[in-house]
């Protein structure tokens, strides 16, 4: 993704799209050191379903910042 748009993904974004769907995601710290990744899981139709019936609210911001300068250097910040 960085490479094909010119911006930042994080393994979130990633995760959201191998599974292609509404995922939960666990990131608790013993299961991560174990198996160096977290926990997935595709929810149900029925949770999707539950979810969209729920409200809509759009927050626009007309003169965003760059996320990509927030999270370019997530990995030094990790690594320090």
């Amino acid at each position: 993704v960085e490479q094909e748009l010119g911006i930042q993904a994080g393994l979130q974004d990633r995760v959201v799209q191998v599974y292609e769907g509404l995922v939960y995601m666990d990131f608790e710290a013993s299961f991560m050191e174990k198996r160096g990744h977290g926990q997935y899981e595709r929810l149900p139709k029925r949770v999707f379903d539950w979810f969209v019936s729920l409200p809509l609210f759009l927050a626009y911001e007309s003169d965003p910042s760059d996320s990509g300068k927030i999270h370019s250097n997530v990995r030094a910040r990790w690594d320090a």
